[in-house]
């Protein structure tokens, strides 16, 4: 179930980051000024948060998942 092991692993690493960043900063273009054929854009920088009760579950869920991976190994 080593399988098993790594998405746990990668779901717990995703939660901690969750967590410590709270948040994916991300750019986005917006449509600023439009006439005719001459378009102005701008660039914006905005935050998607991650809520913690899902950074929490993530953690849990991921940890559950490398114990099971772990003691079907066994």
């Amino acid at each position: 179930m080593r399988g098993l092991i790594i998405a746990g692993g990668l779901l717990a690493v995703l939660g901690i980051a969750g967590l410590v960043f709270g948040g994916v900063p991300y750019k986005e273009k917006e449509q600023v000024l439009k006439l005719g054929p001459i378009e102005a854009t701008a660039t914006q920088e905005k935050t998607a948060s991650i809520p913690q009760p899902i950074s929490i579950g993530l953690i849990v869920i991921g940890a559950g998942a490398v114990l099971l991976g772990m003691r079907k190994r066994s």
